[in-house]
């Protein structure tokens, strides 16, 4: 277990227990893959941004 998915897990205590123990692996893994994808989304504008990708660098203004 990440610490990451520890600390999403911590925060889903705050629900109540009849819903968490319904819904939180379904709630856990829909925070899991926005992390991912956030995390994704986040290299790429980094390589866009030094043009480490081929995409380009910003145009200088």
């Amino acid at each position: 277990m990440s610490g990451l998915e520890r600390r999403y897990r911590r925060l889903l205590r705050w629900f109540p227990w009849e819903h968490r123990e319904r819904h939180e692996e379904e709630m856990l893994s829909v925070l899991m893959a926005a992390a991912r994808l956030s995390s994704a989304a986040m290299v790429a504008v980094r390589m866009w941004i030094t043009g480490g990708s081929g995409w380009g660098a910003p145009c200088a203004g």
